[in-house]
C-alpha cells in the first residue's frame, strides 16, 4: 500500500505546476470607443476545457465580421500578445480573468472606422517534457461594436 502511494505521489509531482481552463471571452456590452491609449478589456470565462501546460500564451487580433465569414483561420490585424504564464495560479484559476488588450483609435480607423468587429484570441500551449512537448493552440471571439 505505501508503494502504491509513493507511486501516485511521484505521479502527480511529474505532472505541470498549473493547468488553466479558458472557455471564452465575455461578450462586451455597449460600445467600445477607441481613443490614442485605450485598452479592451478581454475578460475570459474559465470551465471545462482543461488545458495542462508548461507555456500558456494569448495572441489578439482585431477584424470584422464579413472578413471571418471568409471561414478557416483568418483573425485579422495582429494587436497584443500576452504570457498567461505571468499570471498568479489564482488569478487564472479564477471563473474569470481580465486582460487589457491595446485597441487604439488607429487599429480601428486601419478597418474602416466604427461599426461591428471581432477580437480573436489564439491561445497557444506547450505541454509534455522536453523534447517531446506537444503544442496547441485554438481561437476565441466575441463581436463588439467600437467607435473612435
Amino acid at each position: 500500500m505505501v508503494g502504491i502511494k509513493f507511486a501516485a505521489a511521484l505521479l502527480v509531482g511529474a505532472l505541470p505546476l498549473a493547468s488553466a481552463f479558458v472557455d471564452k471571452i465575455a461578450n462586451y456590452t455597449g460600445t467600445f470607443h477607441a481613443t490614442e491609449n485605450s485598452k479592451f478589456p478581454a475578460t475570459f470565462i474559465t470551465g471545462s476545457t482543461k488545458v495542462d501546460y508548461v507555456d500558456l500564451t494569448v495572441s489578439f487580433a482585431l477584424g470584422r465580421p464579413d472578413q471571418l465569414a471568409k471561414g478557416g483561420d483568418y483573425v485579422g490585424l495582429p494587436l497584443y500578445n500576452f504570457d498567461l504564464t505571468t499570471l498568479p495560479s489564482s488569478v487564472i484559476h479564477a471563473e474569470t480573468f481580465t486582460i487589457d488588450v491595446p485597441l487604439s483609435k488607429a487599429n480601428v480607423t486601419s478597418l474602416n472606422q466604427s461599426g461591428p468587429y471581432v477580437l480573436t484570441a489564439i491561445v497557444s500551449f506547450a505541454n509534455g517534457d522536453w523534447p517531446n512537448l506537444i503544442y496547441g493552440r485554438y481561437l476565441l471571439r466575441t463581436q463588439f461594436d467600437a467607435t473612435v
